[in-house]
């Protein structure tokens, strides 16, 4: 079953995002000259690329790799399971070495990744294991791990934006250079903190 309440705030926050990023837009177009057109392919190109290369790094950054079938067949068998009742691809299965019992999902639905931690696989037992499984599944199924990451692309942009904002109308000082990053910096939290709320939800 859908969860609706969580859609439902996805939507808010999806309509909020767009409204930084249409301000965002439209500051660029307004300064900087540039023509929707452009405007547009450059954010789509930033925000794909940022997916891209933040899903290489999280996945690299544990030392994720490929759950083998013959010494985990049943993990595999439990996300083939579950997979099919939730409607979705099964995800590409991978392990990594944390430290902590942990585990995570990214990408989006068809083009998933779930990464599980051996002290996790070593402490629960198989049902405890097949709860977290299905956990980081909904994430995929309702796609807001794909709205974190559109999420942090908009407020990246908005970020960048005004910061090129703060240097081209300042005295393009080490002043106005620091004054730019701390800008950039509260306008990209500012924007983080509708993106957190879903994550908290979630």
């Amino acid at each position: 079953m859908r969860h609706l309440g969580l859609k439902a705030r996805m939507a808010i926050v999806g309509s909020i995002l767009f409204a930084f990023y249409a301000v965002a837009a439209v500051v660029v177009m307004g300064v900087f000259g540039w023509p929707l057109p452009l405007v547009l392919v450059g954010s789509v190109a930033f925000v794909g690329v940022q997916y891209k290369v933040g899903k290489w790094m999280a996945l690299r950054s544990v030392g994720a790799e490929d759950i083998p079938k013959d010494r985990y067949a049943e993990i595999h068998r439990r996300v083939e399971s579950l997979s099919e009742s939730m409607g979705i691809d099964k995800p590409r299965l991978m392990i990594a070495r944390m430290g902590v019992p942990n585990a995570f999902a990214v990408g989006r639905k068809g083009a998933g990744t779930v990464v599980v931690s051996e002290e996790l696989i070593s402490r629960l037992d198989a049902d405890e294991v097949e709860g977290v499984l299905a956990h980081e599944l909904a994430h995929i199924r309702n796609r807001d791990v794909v709205m974190m990451v559109l999420g942090q692309g908009v407020a990246s942009i908005v970020a960048i934006v005004a910061q090129w904002v703060v240097l081209l109308t300042g005295d393009n000082d080490i002043a106005d250079f620091f004054l730019a990053i701390v800008v950039g910096q509260i306008t990209q939290m500012l924007v983080m903190l509708f993106v957190f709320a879903i994550s908290r939800y979630r």
